[in-house]
């Protein structure tokens, strides 16, 4: 007999195979042992939605929060210090006795809510101005464009740019967007300082600026030609007319020192302290490497010197406050005291602001700018960008107009700018083509945001009414 060997090593294998049985073939199936892992903690994830009421009319200047509620643009940005707070920090222990189990907390961090930060901002007055410059920008087909809005004593009541975002729309994002212009951008001025010129002068003895007082305007200065359409000139015509050669032919009897102190107590080349890490304070060049060219150019706000808006709105507040110049103001209940500065004599300050009145009138290169039933005085201004170092000759120029209403006592401070406007018109022919200047974009601009912020003042009448 044959030896039978069993293949199964198992008592009942073997018998199943004895009694003719088939065997089950067994399936294999790998088991990963399980190793054992710790918890590494416990998070705790929180979510929330900050809503701006006032979308794209105040996007660059509130700015945003990231998705971890931070600050990212604008006062949200600046001021995240003091608007978020401090989270507070409490320790759970548990206590085990028999069967029960309580927490004991214990504060390890005291909770602290952020601040309030009330604006000087009028929502108004802000939608009013928002509207005005996105309308005009968009129909003049400028790249951008940038307003603000004082009161007498420095209060920021509107700071506008253009183009904005809804910061509740968290699709759509370009910081592009948030970039707060008015602080942000240094630019020539050009003529809008040219009343400043004319303040410095008049205080120095330098010019009357009486009716019976012509400036001689045939002769080259520098690199500054006559027009041949004039031979002399008034102050209130040179003013009237933006003209860069009697401007010029004044400030050759001022001296470069006279001219930076008056800038610098002006405000340019120094920061505002309001939104630090936005605002570019531009520079103002010392006197002591002037040139012959650079205090010519500075008369009509070139040369060795650039600003932003806000300084440049800020330096027209002179003419509020009887030649004086407050600092400006961003948040209510700012405790810090108020430290007017003496620029230019009242007198002095009064003859200019009357001059400035004529400039936004049929006379005056800012016509555009007037408003039927009140008073307006301003400056227009153009200068030419700057692009790859060099002065664009191929039509991009900011243009600009400052002024105030009502003319006399104003009550409004406002300084409008577009950059790179390139579709105007001539007055008398809507449909003709012209250059783009301060006298035929951001006079317009500012004409219709002024317009609306004074037909809704109940404090200021028309002369039309009745």
């Amino acid at each position: 007999m044959k030896e039978l060997k069993l293949p199964a090593n198992n008592l009942a294998d073997k018998v199943k195979l004895l009694i003719g049985l088939k065997l089950a073939v067994k399936e294999k199936i790998e088991v990963e042992k399980c190793t054992r892992e710790s918890i590494a903690g416990v998070a705790i994830e929180s979510s929330g939605f900050r809503y701006y009421p006032k979308k794209d009319s105040v996007a660059p200047l509130i700015g945003k929060t990231n998705i971890k509620n931070i600050g990212v643009f604008g006062i949200e940005s600046e001021y995240d210090q003091y608007l978020a707070g401090f989270d507070g920090i409490k320790r759970l222990a548990d206590n085990k006795n028999g069967s029960n189990i309580y927490f004991d907390a214990e504060l390890i961090k005291e909770f602290k809510e952020g601040a309030d930060l009330n604006l000087t901002i009028d929502s108004d007055i802000q939608f009013h101005v928002y509207n005005a410059i996105k309308e005009q920008a968009e129909f003049h087909e400028a790249d951008s464009a940038a307003a603000i809005v004082l009161s007498p004593n420095g209060e920021i009541l509107a700071l506008t740019n253009y183009p904005s975002t809804d910061p509740n729309n968290h699709q759509n994002y370009s910081a592009d967007d948030y970039r707060n212009r008015v602080f942000s951008d240094k630019t020539e001025p050009g003529s809008t300082m040219k009343p400043f010129t004319m303040l410095l002068a008049l205080d120095k003895g330098v010019i009357t600026a009486t009716e019976d007082e012509l400036i001689d305007v045939t002769s080259r200065v520098g690199n500054i030609l006559p027009d041949k359409k004039y031979t002399e000139m008034t102050i209130q015509k040179i003013l009237e007319k933006s003209h860069n050669l009697g401007t010029v032919m004044v400030a050759e009897n001022i001296e470069n020192e006279e001219f930076y102190n008056t800038w610098k107590m002006l405000g340019f080349g120094s920061s505002l302290g309001l939104m630090p890490g936005t605002e570019n304070p531009g520079v103002l060049r010392h006197y002591s490497n002037w040139g012959l060219a650079d205090k010519r150019s500075l008369s009509f706000g070139h040369g060795p010197m650039n600003t932003n808006l806000a300084q440049l709105a800020r330096a027209y507040l002179v003419f509020a406050n009887e030649g004086a110049i407050p600092s400006l103001k961003l948040f209510k209940n700012n405790s810090a005291p108020d430290n007017l500065v003496q620029v230019f004599s009242p007198e002095s300050t009064k003859r200019i602001a009357e001059i400035l009145d004529s400039v936004a009138s049929d006379d005056g290169s800012g016509y555009r700018a007037a408003i039927d039933g009140y008073s307006v005085a301003g400056k227009t201004g153009t200068a030419e960008m700057v692009v790859d170092g060099k002065y664009s000759k191929d039509g991009a120029k900011r243009t600009y107009f400052i002024g105030f209403s009502p003319a006399e006592n104003p009550k409004y401070i406002m300084a409008v700018r577009l950059d790179y406007p390139k579709k105007c018109f001539v007055w008398w022919d809507p449909t003709m083509r012209n250059r783009c200047e301060g006298s035929n974009s951001a006079s317009i601009a500012f004409q219709k945001a002024m317009k609306r912020i004074l037909i809704n003042d109940p404090d200021i009448k028309s002369k039309l009414e009745g």
